[in-house]
């Protein structure tokens, strides 16, 4: 096999983080392309209702998401100044992405850096 250049390596996409809605419904992967100038990866949410790909959003840096229920999706990001001043501060946001508004938004800000969230029921988060 022969050595690619850099020009080559950055023309290929890696997916992973492959999940299933709830109601199983849609399949949800992360889409990561690098960066040779800031030298990391940008990652995008896509979901694949059985028949297309839909691009959902941007998620920079991080590929964190869950699945917090059929409609909605989870996720860490720094998008914001706000965002980076807050991990800096020790303090993690989480946003909220609902499928059916194609639209997020803040959802929680926990006084802690935390890696995860697993959803225990509807009303109880295990944070970690």
């Amino acid at each position: 096999m022969k050595p690619i250049s850099d020009e080559q390596f950055l023309e290929y996409s890696y997916l992973a983080n492959l999940k299933v809605s709830p109601n199983e419904r849609y399949f949800s992967y992360s889409k990561a392309n690098a960066r040779l100038k800031k030298n990391d990866y940008i990652h995008t949410l896509y979901l694949y209702n059985g028949t297309s790909h839909l691009k959902a959003f941007n998620m920079n840096q991080d590929s964190r998401y869950i699945w917090e229920n059929d409609d909605n999706i989870l996720y860490f990001t720094d998008k914001t100044n706000a965002d980076k001043k807050m991990k800096k501060l020790k303090y993690s946001n989480v946003y909220r992405y609902t499928i059916s508004k194609k639209k997020s938004s803040l959802a929680y800000t926990f006084p802690l850096p935390i890696s995860n969230i697993t959803i225990i029921n509807k009303e109880t988060l295990l944070i970690h």
